[in-house]
This record gives C-alpha cells, structure tokens and sequence, in this order.
C-alpha cells in the first residue's frame, strides 16, 4: 500500500513538475512585458521562483517512483543544489505570495495614492538574502550538509546539526527553529487571509455604491467578479496550505518539546 501511494505521488509530483516547467516560461514574456506594473513584476519573481521550485523537486519525485531510492540525489552535488534551491524557493514563494496580497489590499484601500515600489522591493531583497544565508548555513555550520532523507525523499539538513546550536532542548535551538522554519509560514499565511477579507470588503462597499449611483450591472458584475476572483484564489491557497499551518501551530503553541514529541509520536523528523 505505501509503495502505491508512494508511486501515486511521484507521478502526481513528475506530472505537476513538467506542465509547470512548461508553462511556466511562457508567462515569463508576459510578466515582463508588463514589468512597469508592480503586479506583473512581483508574478514575475512567483513564476521564476515556481521553475527553480520545480526544478529542485525533480529529483525528489524520481525518488518517490522507485521506492524512495536516492537515485540522482545520491550524487552530493545534486542532493546539494536541490536542498539548497528548494529551501530558497519554498520560503521565498509564500513570502512573495504574501507581498501581492499585501499590494492588491493597498491598491484598493489607498486607490490614489502611489506607494513607492522600492517600499515592495526592499522586503523583496531582505527576505531573498535572509533565505540564501539560512540555505547556507549546513554548507558553512554543519559536518552532514545537505543529505539525502528517506521518509522526505529530499535532501534537507537540520537545526540540531548545526555546529553552534547543538542540543534540540536549548533556546538557541528553539529560537532558530521557531524564526526561520514555523513563523515564515504562518505570517505570510496569515496576511494573505486579512488581505483576502480586507478586499472583499472594500470590493463589497464599492460594489453597493455604484449600484446605489449607476442603475446598471456591467460595473457590479466587475466588482463581483473580482472579488469572487479574490476570494477563490485564497480558497485554493488556503486549502494546500492548511495542513502546514496547523502542524505549526500546534508546534508553536505546545508547551512541551513540541518537535521532539512529533518525532516519538510519528517517527517524522521535522527541521
């Protein structure tokens, strides 16, 4: 039955990889077309982050298809640079996720006003910087580095391997767990949901003005649309990252050794 599942994912995994991979770059040449347009530039950076997500997690689902056998990541190299892209590309995308939730609920709540764009690009870098550090520190403060991990079928690293942290019982250690790996995936979480409500509502009021002014549908039937747009996309976004949210919220909120527990009770490894 797990290798099944485990095959089913992979095909899942491969499949979802390649049409990305496919799609993806055609819609690079449109977001950049339109690169002047805050919107466009941050899909721009999505979509970019997205391929190198995707290219990462090839060799992960090669893996999940013949029985989670390292195949291409038993070679350092490879397990190295997949490990290391993935961790950037899968923090860096939510937080960008995050970001143009923000900008859309700014847009519709100062609609004259024009926020700066550096003011979206300054936590752009910040946040870029701070997840190529973080993917590099097994490079620089652990003996193991990336390795490959059976039960994940990734390569990943931990805090505890971490030269300078040492035992999963410290403060530092709950500190950095806590800071790089539970909070930058809640907050964005949780800004996308405001941002979400904040829109529907503004989008809402609007809507009942111009019927109030105009006696026509066209421009009720916009607001409409992109509110129930709006509302759709978080349902989906929400829906994929619910299950994270609560094993890290519940990791979060645990007054024992949270971690430590999960790992007894499941046998998972949580880094």
């Amino acid at each position: 039955m797990t290798h099944t599942l485990d095959f089913l994912f992979g095909i899942v995994e491969l499949g979802s990889a390649l049409v990305g991979l496919v799609l993806n770059p055609l819609t690079i040449a449109y977001f950049y077309r339109n690169r002047d347009q805050l919107s466009s530039l941050l899909y721009l950076f999505i979509v970019i982050t997205d391929i190198g997500s995707l290219l990462s997690c090839l060799p992960s689902s090669l893996s999940m298809l013949n029985n989670r056998v390292p195949m291409l990541l038993s070679s350092p190299v490879i397990c190295t640079l997949s490990g290391f892209v993935f961790n950037i590309t899968s923090r860096f995308s939510v937080f960008l996720i995050g970001l143009l939730s923000v900008a859309r609920a700014l847009t519709l709540l100062l609609p004259f006003r024009t926020i700066p764009r550096i003011a979206y690009i300054i936590p752009l870098i910040v946040c870029l910087v701070f997840n190529v550090l973080l993917a590099s520190a097994p490079l620089a403060f652990s003996n193991d580095g990336y390795h490959y991990e059976s039960f994940k079928a990734q390569c990943s690293w931990g805090v505890g391997e971490l030269n300078f942290v040492g035992s999963s019982n410290t403060t530092l250690w709950r500190g950095i767990t806590y800071s790089t790996i539970i909070l930058p995936w809640l907050i964005p979480g949780c800004v996308v949901i405001i941002s979400c409500f904040l829109c529907i509502t503004i989008l809402a009021k609007s809507d009942r003005r111009k019927r109030a002014m105009v006696r026509t549908t066209k421009k009720a039937y916009s607001y409409r649309h992109i509110t129930v747009t709006i509302l759709l996309m978080t349902l989906v976004y929400t829906l994929f990252n619910g299950p994270c949210w609560v094993l890290y919220t519940v990791l979060l909120s645990s007054k024992l050794h949270p971690i430590s527990w999960l790992q007894a009770e499941t046998g998972l490894y949580i880094h």
